[in-house]
């Protein structure tokens, strides 16, 4: 059985390649290739937060898995992650465990590369401002997925902590400049966006930013909306993926009563609070709603500019809301075992022997 580390996923899992592997995740969602059970929720008396085990697997596969991911914000004082995980592999036949990954990292990643999946398919391509709410795990991933999908001159990042924002953008301008950003390896080399930073305290260059985007994630948990939505110009794309709580609204009612193409990763994407308090409030309808898998299926493809007609009203937008799916976890985790295990098996995989761990049970 390999054993991974967070280092080891972290360095052999290839951004564009983790996105193929959710952009097919979803895709068998919608065909009903996918078996995902519901997630089991623990909580525990005097801890905050909980955890939550979530099982999956492909009908074509002869690997499944189940991730177990453990929510807990009291971990940012003590200088831990707030949401460690680890995902176990088995093999079908033999139910024998095959692969344990921590999944911190991979957690981030798949879930931006579900954002990009959305991006990709209906953002304008000639896209060139993005912003960022948030500086952790989940704005990095969203960084290096979003310059995978897209060109962009700008990235914007707005944090409550300018020093945290500061370190994100340093750390990103290091690592585009050689990211492979497809199957071709070409990388953005002298083509990294320009980066800059914003404190969220600032409104008026939080506004100002929010009106010059093409493209906006927001990756914060917060309970309260991070922009206006009458600050979006037409057209631009959001990826919400922070709130899965009913508590929790990164987006406000305005942002939701906009959308024309308004897309979803599952039917839980109505249990976060950006989608329930529109809801409840009449600014939008389920029916208006489509899940990725089915624009998948339906072959859209996006806009080549945003004078072109790309389906939107004068002053409509665009936004993903996901929340995650314990099949992106499994799409994820066998695209990194399978590029662990065939580079062992090539002249090269001498070189990954030390760091990665073999264990029998």
């Amino acid at each position: 059985m390999l054993v991974l580390s967070d280092n080891v996923v972290r360095e052999h899992a290839v951004t564009w390649r983790i996105i193929a592997a959710n952009e097919r995740a979803f895709a068998a969602l919608h065909a009903g290739t996918a078996i995902v059970p519901p997630r089991i929720v623990l909580e525990f008396a005097n801890t905050e937060g909980a955890s939550l085990f979530k099982p999956g697997a492909f009908e074509d596969e002869a690997v499944f898995g189940q991730k177990v991911i453990n929510v807990r914000p009291g971990n940012a004082a003590r200088g831990m992650g707030t949401t460690p995980a680890v995902t176990m592999l088995f093999d079908k036949a033999s139910g024998a465990p095959v692969c344990l990954l921590n999944a911190t990292y991979l957690t981030a990643l798949r879930t931006a590369a579900g954002s990009a999946v959305a991006t990709a398919r209906v953002a304008p391509q000639d896209v060139r401002c993005l912003v960022i709410f948030g500086a952790g795990l989940q704005a990095e991933a969203h960084a290096t997925t979003m310059c995978c999908v897209r060109d962009f001159d700008k990235v914007v990042i707005i944090n409550r902590d300018q020093n945290r924002a500061d370190a994100l953008s340093a750390q990103l301008r290091e690592r585009l400049v050689s990211m492979p950003r497809g199957p071709d390896a070409q990388t953005l080399g002298d083509n990294v966006p320009q980066i800059s930073t914003i404190s969220s305290e600032d409104t008026l260059a939080v506004e100002a930013a929010c009106r010059r985007a093409n493209v906006i994630c927001t990756t914060t948990g917060s309970p309260v909306p991070l922009f206006r939505g009458e600050w979006l110009q037409p057209g631009t794309h959001v990826n919400a993926v922070g709130s899965y709580l009913p508590a929790n609204a990164e987006l406000d009612v305005t942002t939701i009563s906009r959308c024309e193409r308004l897309i979803v990763d599952t039917d839980e994407a109505w249990d976060a609070g950006d989608l329930l308090n529109a809801l409840s409030e009449g600014a939008v309808k389920k029916d208006l709603a489509v899940s990725l898998g089915a624009l998948i299926a339906s072959g859209v493809t996006p806009p080549a500019t945003h004078a072109a007609d790309s389906g939107l009203g004068p002053k409509g937008i665009s936004v993903f809301k996901s929340v995650g799916s314990a099949i992106q976890d499994i799409a994820s985790a066998l695209q990194v075992y399978a590029d662990i295990k065939a580079m062992q098996a090539s002249a090269t995989g001498s070189a990954v022997s030390i760091a990665i761990q073999e264990v029998q049970l």
